[in-house]
């Protein structure tokens, strides 16, 4: 599942980074066969499944749907227990949940701030690859209290695994 090994010394500066800019990206963390098979199974994972559109409207995108529901893939769950047990991050049952992002051309998520009051961090894995399936994309993070410090992710390949606070921590 996981092509980017992470050492303890790798993990100790990327968790430095992740409490200085509030985001931090793991390059490569997963092997692209594992992205390959999720992005497969996805959608029978999604079957009947509505998705919530961005919309304008509702201040949160455009050009996009994201499906906020269980999804029972046992790579991701694996993939975020190594994730939890390599940054060495707070462990906790109320972790798991999974949502997917789809966008088309024009596609964006605008800033906001996701209800997840159980646990302090949140991820996301690049499922797709930059440059041949996409153009752009970019992920950002506000940090801060009173000055918010916006930081780009560093998100540049399929596989890589961004990590981010979540809810104002």
């Amino acid at each position: 599942v996981l092509t980017n090994e992470l050492k303890e010394t790798e993990a100790k500066k990327l968790n430095e980074q992740l409490e200085e800019n509030g985001i931090v990206c793991v390059s490569q963390f997963v092997n692209v066969e594992t992205c390959e098979y999720i992005l497969s199974n996805i959608k029978s994972h999604v079957k009947n499944k509505k998705p919530t559109k961005l919309q304008k409207t509702t201040g949160l995108g455009q050009c996009g749907v994201y499906y906020n529901k269980d999804f029972n893939l046992t790579a991701l769950k694996k993939i975020q227990t190594e994730l939890v047990d390599k940054m060495k991050l707070p462990t906790n049952s109320k972790n798991s949940k999974t949502i997917l992002l789809g966008y088309g051309e024009g596609g964006v998520n605008w800033a906001h701030q996701d209800s997840n009051p159980d646990y302090p961090y949140q991820a996301l894995l690049m499922l797709s690859e930059p440059g041949p399936d996409f153009l752009g994309g970019q992920l950002y993070s506000l940090n801060g209290g009173e000055n918010f410090k916006k930081t780009k992710s560093g998100i540049e390949n399929q596989g890589d695994v961004c990590i981010f606070k979540s809810n104002g921590k």
